[in-house]
Protein backbone atom coordinates (compact mmCIF):
# COMPACT_ATOMS: atom_id res chain seq x y z
CA UNK A 1 0.00 0.00 0.00
CA UNK A 2 2.61 2.69 0.91
CA UNK A 3 4.66 1.24 -2.23
CA UNK A 4 1.23 2.91 -4.39
CA UNK A 5 1.19 5.91 -2.34
CA UNK A 6 4.85 6.94 -3.63
CA UNK A 7 4.25 5.93 -7.10
CA UNK A 8 1.76 7.87 -7.24
CA UNK A 9 3.23 10.86 -5.61
CA UNK A 10 6.14 10.41 -7.81
CA UNK A 11 3.57 10.45 -11.10
CA UNK A 12 2.37 13.72 -9.44
CA UNK A 13 6.12 15.63 -9.34
CA UNK A 14 5.82 14.70 -13.28
CA UNK A 15 2.84 16.06 -13.40
CA UNK A 16 4.04 19.29 -11.71
CA UNK A 17 7.15 19.46 -13.88
CA UNK A 18 4.95 19.57 -16.92
CA UNK A 19 2.19 21.95 -15.47
CA UNK A 20 5.38 24.32 -14.79
CA UNK A 21 6.85 24.02 -18.21
CA UNK A 22 3.22 24.92 -20.22
CA UNK A 23 3.36 27.75 -17.89
CA UNK A 24 6.18 29.25 -18.64
CA UNK A 25 5.61 28.63 -22.48
CA UNK A 26 2.12 30.56 -21.95
CA UNK A 27 2.96 34.07 -19.62
CA UNK A 28 -0.79 35.76 -18.86
CA UNK A 29 -1.75 38.27 -20.95
CA UNK A 30 -2.16 41.68 -19.32
CA UNK A 31 -6.02 42.91 -20.11
CA UNK A 32 -6.57 46.67 -21.23
CA UNK A 33 -7.74 49.04 -18.58
CA UNK A 34 -8.59 52.16 -19.43
CA UNK A 35 -8.60 53.88 -16.11
CA UNK A 36 -9.77 57.26 -17.95
CA UNK A 37 -13.40 57.60 -19.56
CA UNK A 38 -13.47 59.25 -23.09
CA UNK A 39 -13.58 62.76 -23.41
CA UNK A 40 -16.38 64.70 -25.96
CA UNK A 41 -14.41 64.79 -28.76
CA UNK A 42 -13.72 60.92 -28.72
CA UNK A 43 -17.23 60.46 -28.25
CA UNK A 44 -17.89 62.68 -31.44
CA UNK A 45 -15.18 61.40 -33.30
CA UNK A 46 -16.64 57.62 -32.81
CA UNK A 47 -20.10 58.57 -33.96
CA UNK A 48 -18.22 60.22 -36.64
CA UNK A 49 -16.47 57.23 -37.65
CA UNK A 50 -19.99 54.68 -36.70
CA UNK A 51 -22.98 57.23 -38.19
CA UNK A 52 -26.45 55.77 -37.62
CA UNK A 53 -25.11 52.40 -37.56
CA UNK A 54 -25.00 52.13 -33.74
CA UNK A 55 -28.70 53.07 -33.80
CA UNK A 56 -29.77 50.16 -35.21
CA UNK A 57 -28.32 47.96 -32.79
CA UNK A 58 -31.14 49.07 -30.47
CA UNK A 59 -33.63 47.15 -32.63
CA UNK A 60 -31.74 43.99 -33.25
CA UNK A 61 -34.25 41.53 -30.81
CA UNK A 62 -31.99 38.80 -31.36
CA UNK A 63 -29.54 38.52 -28.61
CA UNK A 64 -27.11 37.05 -30.85
CA UNK A 65 -27.20 38.87 -33.67
CA UNK A 66 -27.20 41.83 -31.55
CA UNK A 67 -23.87 40.98 -30.20
CA UNK A 68 -22.61 39.89 -33.81
CA UNK A 69 -23.75 42.99 -35.31
CA UNK A 70 -22.00 45.03 -32.50
CA UNK A 71 -18.94 42.55 -32.72
CA UNK A 72 -18.47 43.81 -36.31
CA UNK A 73 -19.05 47.70 -35.64
CA UNK A 74 -16.30 47.79 -32.81
CA UNK A 75 -14.07 45.72 -35.37
CA UNK A 76 -14.79 48.68 -37.49
CA UNK A 77 -14.29 50.98 -35.25
CA UNK A 78 -11.07 49.38 -34.44
CA UNK A 79 -9.28 49.16 -38.33
CA UNK A 80 -10.55 53.23 -38.39
CA UNK A 81 -8.36 53.34 -35.59
CA UNK A 82 -5.37 51.25 -36.15
CA UNK A 83 -3.10 54.06 -36.28
CA UNK A 84 -4.18 55.49 -32.78
CA UNK A 85 -2.32 54.26 -29.85
CA UNK A 86 -3.64 51.84 -27.52
CA UNK A 87 -5.01 53.67 -24.84
CA UNK A 88 -7.19 55.88 -27.96
CA UNK A 89 -8.68 52.42 -29.03
CA UNK A 90 -9.25 51.34 -25.61
CA UNK A 91 -11.38 54.77 -24.96
CA UNK A 92 -12.95 54.68 -28.07
CA UNK A 93 -14.05 51.09 -27.18
CA UNK A 94 -15.68 52.69 -23.98
CA UNK A 95 -16.90 55.66 -25.78
CA UNK A 96 -19.02 53.06 -27.94
CA UNK A 97 -20.48 51.33 -25.05
CA UNK A 98 -21.44 54.76 -23.72
CA UNK A 99 -23.41 55.83 -27.39
CA UNK A 100 -24.79 52.56 -27.35
CA UNK A 101 -26.31 52.55 -24.03
CA UNK A 102 -27.06 56.96 -24.41
CA UNK A 103 -29.29 56.03 -27.29
CA UNK A 104 -30.78 53.32 -26.29
CA UNK A 105 -31.88 55.17 -23.25
CA UNK A 106 -33.04 57.89 -25.41
CA UNK A 107 -35.43 55.83 -27.86
CA UNK A 108 -37.02 53.89 -25.10
CA UNK A 109 -37.61 57.15 -23.04
CA UNK A 110 -38.16 59.42 -25.93
CA UNK A 111 -39.88 57.21 -28.58
CA UNK A 112 -41.26 54.60 -26.51
CA UNK A 113 -40.04 51.74 -28.27
CA UNK A 114 -37.89 48.73 -27.56
CA UNK A 115 -35.82 46.19 -29.32
CA UNK A 116 -38.33 43.50 -28.76
CA UNK A 117 -41.65 45.66 -29.46
CA UNK A 118 -42.89 46.29 -26.26
CA UNK A 119 -43.47 50.09 -24.82
CA UNK A 120 -41.59 50.88 -21.73
CA UNK A 121 -44.55 49.93 -19.46
CA UNK A 122 -45.29 46.30 -20.82
CA UNK A 123 -44.14 43.34 -18.83
CA UNK A 124 -43.12 40.22 -21.13
CA UNK A 125 -45.58 37.33 -21.28
CA UNK A 126 -44.28 34.93 -19.01
CA UNK A 127 -46.01 31.56 -17.98
CA UNK A 128 -45.14 29.52 -14.66
CA UNK A 129 -45.90 25.73 -14.24
CA UNK A 130 -45.45 24.55 -10.99
CA UNK A 131 -45.01 20.67 -10.00
CA UNK A 132 -44.22 19.34 -13.26
CA UNK A 133 -41.33 17.67 -12.65
CA UNK A 134 -42.97 13.89 -10.59
CA UNK A 135 -41.42 12.97 -7.25
CA UNK A 136 -39.27 16.15 -6.53
CA UNK A 137 -39.26 18.51 -3.71
CA UNK A 138 -40.61 21.63 -5.55
CA UNK A 139 -40.38 22.13 -8.85
CA UNK A 140 -41.47 24.92 -11.44
CA UNK A 141 -40.97 26.09 -15.12
CA UNK A 142 -40.73 29.42 -15.66
CA UNK A 143 -40.75 30.48 -19.50
CA UNK A 144 -40.42 33.99 -21.03
CA UNK A 145 -42.35 34.90 -24.78
CA UNK A 146 -39.05 33.13 -26.27
CA UNK A 147 -38.93 29.41 -24.68
CA UNK A 148 -35.36 28.59 -22.88
CA UNK A 149 -34.09 24.97 -21.87
CA UNK A 150 -34.41 24.88 -18.57
CA UNK A 151 -32.49 22.96 -16.08
CA UNK A 152 -34.29 21.73 -13.07
CA UNK A 153 -31.82 22.16 -9.12
CA UNK A 154 -32.71 21.44 -6.10
CA UNK A 155 -33.48 24.52 -3.86
CA UNK A 156 -30.08 25.17 -1.68
CA UNK A 157 -31.66 28.25 0.14
CA UNK A 158 -30.21 30.85 -1.99
CA UNK A 159 -30.88 32.99 -4.57
CA UNK A 160 -29.50 32.03 -8.60
CA UNK A 161 -27.60 35.19 -8.81
CA UNK A 162 -26.13 34.29 -5.30
CA UNK A 163 -25.10 31.12 -6.50
CA UNK A 164 -22.02 30.82 -9.13
CA UNK A 165 -23.33 27.51 -10.57
CA UNK A 166 -26.17 30.18 -12.19
CA UNK A 167 -24.46 32.23 -14.08
CA UNK A 168 -23.84 32.06 -17.77
CA UNK A 169 -25.40 30.31 -19.90
CA UNK A 170 -28.26 30.48 -21.96
CA UNK A 171 -30.55 28.85 -19.71
CA UNK A 172 -32.61 29.67 -16.80
CA UNK A 173 -33.59 27.98 -13.88
CA UNK A 174 -36.61 28.85 -11.12
CA UNK A 175 -35.57 27.82 -7.81
CA UNK A 176 -37.80 28.48 -4.48
CA UNK A 177 -39.33 26.43 -2.31
CA UNK A 178 -42.88 25.39 -3.28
Amino acid sequence: MLEAIVRGHEALFRLIEIQKELAAAMPPQKMEICPVSPGDSLISRVKDILGIRSRSLVFVADKEEQKARREELVAELMNQLAEETEEVRCLARQAFDQIESDEMRRIILTESKRADGRRPDEVRPITIEVGFLPRTHGSASLLEVKPRPWLPQPWNGRRPTEDRRYRGGDHQALHAPL
